[in-house]
């Protein structure tokens, strides 16, 4: 016979699993079959890459699907490895933005699933973020996030991630960096 205690640690238990079962069973995927996606706050573009991942931009991005180009406007050398140092770690960035505005129990069906998200970025001369991508298998988990909470954790990565660019990158007009997010690391 179970007492109290060991009772409301199994009860507690199931709604936690149940909660994460409903969003992985319950999952409306937002950008299949759209070309653009809206919620209250944002509209973004909804590309479907050559592996068949979905990339959103929000509408306002306006060099993420451009080529890189020197401060002069010709066309910089790709084989130059342009780039920049992010100067904090993704736990104070990227983790702590999704961690901000996802709740536990979705994160938590995120991190059981073993999801990873790519998350790309528009590197100023100054250090700032300007422009915000994300990238997420078509069958993944992260399809069920509604545009607005992306656009929340937009926002968020934007104010805490600053990047020095490198010595090299001082002549192009901005840099274009990637992060992985994998859930599986989240704590």
């Amino acid at each position: 016979m179970m007492n109290l205690g060991d009772m409301k640690t199994v009860i507690f238990s199931t709604l936690l699993l149940f909660c994460g079962l409903s969003f992985v069973h319950g999952q409306t995927n937002y950008y299949q079959g759209r070309t653009t996606v809206s919620g209250d706050s944002v509209t973004y573009r909804v590309k479907v890459t050559s592996t068949g991942a979905y990339r959103i931009d929000n509408i306002h991005n306006k060099k993420a699907g451009t080529p890189l180009r020197m401060l002069d406007g010709t066309l910089a050398d790709g084989s130059k490895g342009y780039g920049a140092t992010q100067n904090q770690p993704y736990e104070q960035t990227l983790y702590r933005a999704v961690k901000e505005v996802l709740p536990d129990s979705v994160l938590q069906a995120l991190k059981n699933a073993e999801e990873q998200m790519y998350i790309g970025l528009i590197v100023e001369h100054d250090g700032r973020v300007s422009e915000v991508s994300f990238i997420f298998d078509d069958d993944s988990l992260l399809t069920a996030i509604p545009p607005d909470q992306y656009y929340s954790i937009e926002q968020k990565i934007k104010r805490y991630t600053t990047f020095t660019l490198w010595s090299n990158s001082k002549d192009v007009q901005f840099v274009k960096m990637t992060g992985i997010l994998s859930f599986k690391r989240l704590k």
